[in-house]
């Protein structure tokens, strides 16, 4: 088990997609519950209601050429083998805890609440 200290960082999106990735490494997700305050949960919920994600990159343009490109793009929307969230009243605001089998694998401290 280890723990991911925020330093009373405010839960994003690049935050919650890197803590996503770390806790991927410690195994599959559909081993993996996220155990987090209802609170917490509302903000995250909050977070993933986009009803499109901005993505620029380059593309090849005219006389080959590099052109910056912008789009917008519908997410994906299959979470199946995504991690299961588990609401936990008892549950401190200020951290998440990514479970495997109801065992704490990773606790990531010290979020902004």
């Amino acid at each position: 088990m280890f723990t991911v200290n925020a330093a009373g960082a405010k839960l994003t999106p690049t935050l919650f997609i890197d803590l996503y990735h770390r806790a991927k490494k410690l195994a599959p997700p559909r081993f993996l519950t996220l155990r987090i305050h209802p609170d917490r949960y509302k903000e995250l919920y909050a977070l993933a209601e986009i009803p499109e994600s901005i993505q620029i990159g380059p593309t090849p343009g005219p006389l080959g050429r590099q052109i910056v490109r912008v789009a917008c793009i519908k997410p994906p929307l299959g979470v199946a083998d995504g991690i299961a969230i588990q609401l936990d009243d008892k549950a401190d605001p200020s951290k998440m805890v990514f479970e495997i089998h109801g065992i704490a694998e990773m606790i990531v401290d010290n979020l902004l609440t």
